[in-house]
This record gives structure tokens, C-alpha cells and sequence, in this order.
């Protein structure tokens, strides 16, 4: 329900025609009405104006269409209701389940429900698809995890919070991050989160919405630079809300402001606490160490970097938490294209040509090959004792360049498996995290890293990831780490170990062979 521009760029190329309420549509855009609708009209560059500049969040989207109609927000809500009805298909939703999905995570704007200050450009953001879509999951068999994904002020600067800022910070939302003590004090974009999150979760029991929508995020991403104490007390208090308002066994999820081992020490710890997850989102699209890894490297960081980052919380007294579980609510199988780079270059060839640049793509066999793997490993990883599951990003994208997002394509192709049925582990569906690091070709001629490395880059700081998995053997059914667990040591002790065990079984058959012999004079002889 939140809109980002790489998912749905056509969306966002705007024209002077648009403005107006001339609402024009692109072949391929995703949220356009049906062919042969009456709101359906093809977008047309001899009758409309692509804008100097488009939109590039919501915050600026709607405020584009304000700005050109004295302060009204009539005509933008007009075009933000045709792609509500027309994103998410009841096909979609059929083609998730029968993939093997269980929940669907919904993003939502705080302004969801029509709350907006004077100072903010957004129009009410679409409840009534919201429960028509609860209303289609219901019958479909799945259940919603709602995630408020926007805060007012923003949460981190990212355009994904409505608003994007000149850098990314907590600042906007959470000022009382300048005292780094404790504050029993929180800020007026806090306290005014969580009157809203008490709206939304009101709502949704209300709306006799509660046997679907079974989950609910506290709030999407806030930046690391969060006050810790305000935000674990923005936690606590969102907690108490959402369970008051949608019952004691309604999941929660908090994010773990990319730091998961911060939050030991707040981890709710109880099992009053059952049903709450730290949620981490796992990318390596975003750093240029990581963007040119070789294929096995990649899977490499998942079995290392991002399991530590899942083992890292939640324990009490060094034992994994009763209370807090783990989750990511975030991954996908894009490893090496940054789509922040990317998606000026797609509004600017929308923009000139009418089209989306390589809205055609093709994935080739081999690199359909790495995805699966790359995918699969972190389905496994996600997918063991420590983590309780996992959400994709996204269910579908707009167009080819950016297609390793898009879970229904990835499905339809074969690079993302059907899902095996939720009582069978996806380690013993696919292996182990490095059984597929190993299996996984590791040729450069699959990875397509953009933008390029800069020379110098540093690599990632790990020694598994910089040999390419070599330094990683299975012994006794178990991979050992060189150096990690006395890997040289461990090879010869179980060989010595094995040795002993032969030697010690030798001489105790061979003793217990001469203990069958008796001494002739302690025979019995008489008859």
C-alpha cells in the first residue's frame, strides 16, 4: 500500500496530462486498468508532457499533483485509487498460495486511515482495498501481516517511509536520539506512531478482520541512530496496543534498526513474550564490497554473515529466548545490481523514450542457476532452529530490469522452487547453507554487478567468503571451519581417534579370545 518508484516506475512517469485527471497508461505497467476499460488510455508523447522532474516518493508524488492543482489532493487520489484496484490481483494471491505462501506482508502508511497533518501532502492511503484484500486472502487461505512501514517525520530518510530525507536518520522521527542515556521522555512523532498504530489495530478488529490479519510490524527500518531506550520503550508500548486491540496471539514484530545484537539486552524475554520477533532484512545489492562476489561467495555471506546476524539475538543468560523469536520480513534474490543506482536510469529512459529500459529482460539459464541457489540458501538459512520464517521482497515487480525482486517471475521461470509443505524443514528440501555453496557454479560470468566496484574496494572480512569456501571441509557429517575449530588439529584427531578405537577393540577381542582358554589342571576330568 506504500509506493516505491523501483517497483512500479510507470506509475511514477508522470505527464502534464496526468495532472489533470487525463490519466494516460504504459504497455507493461502493471496498475494499469484492464484493456478495453473506460479509464484504460494508452500514454501518448505527441499529447502529453513527460514532467521536468518526476516524483520519486509518495511524499513527492502527491505533493506533484497538489502543487499543480492549487493544493488539492482530489486528482491524486483519483490515480492512487486506480493502482490500489488494480496492483494486487485476486490471480496474484492465487498464484502465491499455490506456490506454497502462507502470509502475505502488507506495507502501510501511517496515513492509512486518512491521519495527516497540514504539513504532510498525502492523501488518505486506500482502506478499502486493505479489506478487500483481507477479505481475498480469507478465502484464498492466507493470512496478512500487517507492517507499518512510514512514521511521521520518517524513520530513517528512505524513500520507503514516504519521505525522502537529504541523509539517512532517526532524526525526523525520534529527536531525543541526541541524549544517548535513558529517556523516559519520547518525542511527539513517537507518541503520535503509536496513537496511530492504535487507529489502524482498532480498525482492524472493527472490521471483523482478525482471523486473516494475525500479524502486525511496529514500524519499518528505523535508522540505527534511534535513541535505544526510546525506541524499546516505543516497542513495549506498541506491543500493549496491538494486543489489546487484535488479541494475546497476534504476531509482533520489531526491526532490529540493523543491529540485532543491540537488542540483547532488551530482548522480551518471557513467555508472556511468545508470537514477538526481532526482524532483520538480509541485502547485498547495497554494498560495493558485496555486489562483485563470485557466486559461491555470495551464498558465502548467507551461511556466514547473515546467520551470525540471526544468532546474534535473542538469548537470556546465554539460552536462545523463550519470549522473542527471529524472522526477516525482507530478502530477495537480487545479489548484485543496486536498484538505487538503477531506477534514475529507468525514470530517465521512460522519460526520453516512452518505454522502461530493458522492460524485456531475460534471465539466462546459467544465472537463473545461481539464483537458485543464491535463493535457496537463504530460505535454509531462514529456515532452521533460530529463525520462525521468512517474507520475500517483493510478490512482483514492474518490468524486466530489476526482475530478480519479483517472486511470481522467479516462480513462473524455476529460479525460486515451490515452496515443500511447512512441516518439512528447507534444509531437508535443499541441503545445507554450504551443501549449496558447494554445489553452486562459481563462474563470474553470471554476476552482473551495477554499478562497478571502484578498485580498492574492500572485501568482506571473511575468511570463507575471501576463499571462495575452500577452507570449509565435512567431517563426520559436519563442516568444519579452517581455524575456527582447530580444523587442522580436528582432521588428524579424528583419524588418531578412529586409530584408537581399532586398537583398543583389538586387544580387547584378542583378550577376551585367551579368556576361553582354561589350564588343563582346572579342568574337571571326572566322569
Amino acid at each position: 500500500m506504500v509506493l516505491e518508484n523501483f517497483i512500479t516506475p510507470y506509475f511514477f512517469s508522470l505527464s502534464d496530462c496526468h495532472l489533470k485527471g487525463d490519466f494516460r497508461y504504459y504497455p507493461g505497467q502493471v496498475d494499469a486498468p484492464p484493456e478495453g476499460s473506460a479509464l484504460h488510455k494508452y500514454m501518448n508523447h505527441t499529447e502529453c508532457s513527460p514532467l521536468p522532474k518526476h516524483p520519486f516518493d509518495e511524499w513527492s508524488f502527491v505533493k506533484t499533483f497538489r502543487d499543480a492543482n492549487n493544493g488539492s489532493g482530489a486528482i491524486a487520489q483519483q490515480y492512487l485509487d486506480i493502482h490500489y484496484d488494480n496492483f494486487v490481483k485476486r490471480e496474484d494471491l492465487k498464484a502465491l498460495r499455490a506456490g506454497g505462501i502462507t502470509h502475505l506482508r502488507v506495507p502501510i502508511g501511517h496515513w492509512i486511515l486518512g491521519d495527516i497533518t497540514d504539513d504532510e501532502p498525502y492523501v488518505e492511503g486506500g482502506w478499502k482495498y486493505m479489506k478487500r484484500l483481507a477479505d481475498w486472502c480469507r478465502e484464498e487461505g492466507l493470512q496478512v501481516w500487517l507492517d507499518l512501514h512510514t512514521a511521521p517525520g520518517s524513520q530513517n530518510g528512505f524513500d520507503n517511509s514516504g519521505h525522502l530525507g537529504p541523509k539517512p536518520t532517526c532524526n525526523g522521527w525520534d529527536v531525543s536520539y541526541y541524549n544517548f542515556f535513558k529517556t523516559e521522555t519520547l518525542s511527539p512523532n513517537v507518541v503520535r506512531t503509536l496513537k496511530i498504530i492504535d487507529h489502524i489495530t482498532e480498525q482492524v478488529a472493527k472490521d471483523g478482520m482478525n482471523d486473516v490479519v494475525t500479524g502486525f510490524g511496529l514500524l519499518n527500518e528505523p535508522f540505527f541512530d534511534c535513541n535505544y531506550f526510546s525506541l524499546v520503550k516505543f516497542y513495549e508500548e506498541g506491543l500493549n496496543i496491538v494486543r489489546a486491540n487484535m488479541g494475546e496471539e497476534t504476531g509482533v514484530y520489531v526491526a532490529d534498526s540493523f543491529n540485532p545484537g543491540r537488542f540483547n539486552g532488551f530482548a522480551w524475554k518471557d513467555a508472556k513474550y511468545k508470537n514477538t520477533y526481532l526482524d532483520s532484512h538480509f541485502y547485498q545489492t547495497f554494498e560495493a564490497k558485496t555486489r562483485a562476489l563470485s557466486p559461491r561467495q555470495h551464498i558465502a555471506i548467507v551461511c556466514r554473515n547473515n546467520h551470525f546476524m540471526l544468532t546474534t539475538c535473542c538469548y537470556t543468560d546465554g539460552v536462545f529466548s523463550k519470549g522473542m523469536g527471529r524472522i526477516s520480513t525482507e530478502f530477495s534474490a537480487m545479489p548484485d545490481k543496486d536498484v538505487a543506482v538503477q531506477i534514475p536510469i529507468v525514470m530517465e529512459g521512460i522519460k526520453y523514450n516512452g518505454v522502461a529500459p530493458e522492460l524485456d529482460r531475460s534471465i539466462d539459464k546459467d544465472r537463473q542457476a545461481f539464483l537458485y541457489d543464491y535463493v535457496t540458501a537463504q530460505m535454509v538459512n531462514l529456515d532452521d532452529k533460530i529463525s520462525s520464517g521468512w517474507f520475500y521482497w517483493n510478490f512482483k515487480m514492474e518490468g524486466g530490469y530489476c526482475a530478480e525482486w519479483d517472486f511470481l517471475r522467479g516462480q513462473r521461470e524455476g529460479w525460486i522452487p515451490t515452496l515443500p509443505p511447512r512441516n518439512v524443514n528447507a534444509a531437508e528440501e535443499y541441503g545445507s547453507c554450504y551443501d549449496i555453496m558447494f554445489q553452486t557454479t562459481d563462474s563470474m560470468s553470471v554476476i552482473e554487478t551495477f554499478p562497478p566496484t571502484p578498485n580498492g574496494t574492500a572485501l568482506p572480512d571473511d575468511d570463507v567468503v575471501l576463499a571462495h569456501g575452500e577452507n570449509v571441509r565435512k567431517y563426520f557429517g559436519k563442516y568444519h571451519v579452517k581455524g575456527e575449530d582447530n580444523f587442522i588439529h580436528l582432521k588428524y584427531r579424528n583419524v588418531i581417534g578412529s586409530l584408537l578405537i581399532v586398537v583398543a577393540l583389538a586387544v580387547f577381542l584378542k583378550r577376551r579370545k585367551k579368556s576361553t582358554y582354561q589350564k588343563i589342571e582346572a579342568v574337571d576330568v571326572n566322569i
